[in-house]
């Protein structure tokens, strides 16, 4: 209810009984109002005693908090203590404090037993990739006119190869054509070309032999050479690991990484499928590296 609005009273005339009844209206709002407020601040969640008391609780949380800051064990003070003693146990890159001895020591434990007790073909060599180390290769095999042989390795790293090696211990004899083709791929059943060369230069002197590449190569991805001579008389010999009866058995065991098809001609397909039927699974492997 709002003030009801009044009238002032005149001299000498009588008050309106209207009049006097509007003064007790609004008394009796205004007592309702002043009540209204009273209630308020003696309201047991809002009123001035609750909010004195919540407020003597934050003054107390703060002085505990204050009291903390300043404790000896958990106090700033020995929070700073204790961070000093890390930085110093920690200390930097290069210093010899305790974690970082550590560590040194560390590395050198594991270098001590990382190191091999023989050198790799890429100290060696160069071979960044190679289909068998250098070392198992010592054999020299024919591949006959018309036979396309393929061999497949893995990546165990990702780099970029510039220099494709392979190797002829044996010279082929006569006129004939050679052709190679260099493959990656994902799966062995999808291999795609990503190189080619072809001249008979390559088989008729012995000899290791370079072709320079530009291949970007993943960890994890199949690189793979095509080979396919025709006409010489006495074919090609090129390294590989010495023949086994039944050695395609433990080569190839779930995919088949050397693989020949005997009565083929040029061009060399685009792309291989190692494991299709129509390749016979080889006893041996053949040599070859990427760096």
């Amino acid at each position: 209810m709002v003030n009801v609005p009044m009238t002032d009273a005149v001299f000498s005339q009588p008050a309106s009984s209207l009049e006097y009844n509007k003064v007790t209206a609004n008394v009796r709002d205004l007592d309702t109002r002043t009540r209204t407020v009273e209630a308020a601040t003696t309201n047991s969640t809002t009123g001035n005693a609750a909010l004195s008391n919540r407020l003597a609780t934050v003054e107390t949380k703060a002085t505990t908090l204050d009291i903390r800051t300043t404790d000896t064990t958990s106090g700033n003070a020995a929070l700073n203590t204790r961070l000093g003693t890390v930085e110093t146990n920690l200390g930097s890159r290069g210093s010899s404090n305790p974690a970082y001895a550590e560590i040194t020591a560390l590395k050198t434990q594991v270098a001590a037993f990382a190191k091999p007790t023989t050198a790799s073909d890429t100290a060696l060599y160069g071979d960044v990739i190679n289909s068998r180390p250098r070392g198992d290769c010592w054999w020299a095999e024919p591949i006959s006119n018309g036979t396309l042989t393929v061999q497949a390795t893995r990546s165990p790293k990702t780099f970029t190869a510039t220099d494709l090696r392979f190797c002829v211990p044996t010279a082929a004899g006569g006129t004939g054509t050679f052709d190679l083709k260099l493959y990656t791929g994902t799966t062995l059943t999808g291999l795609t070309e990503r190189a080619a060369i072809n001249g008979a230069g390559f088989v008729t002197a012995a000899g290791m032999k370079h072709q320079a590449i530009n291949l970007a190569i993943s960890e994890g991805d199949y690189i793979a050479i095509a080979i396919l001579c025709t006409g010489f008389s006495p074919s090609p010999k090129f390294s590989s690991t010495a023949t086994s009866s039944g050695a395609q058995l433990l080569i190839s065991e779930t995919n088949a990484y050397s693989v020949f098809k005997s009565g083929q001609a040029a061009p060399i397909p685009n792309t291989i499928n190692t494991s299709d039927a129509s390749w016979s699974r080889a006893n041996q492997q053949f040599w070859f590296a990427v760096a």
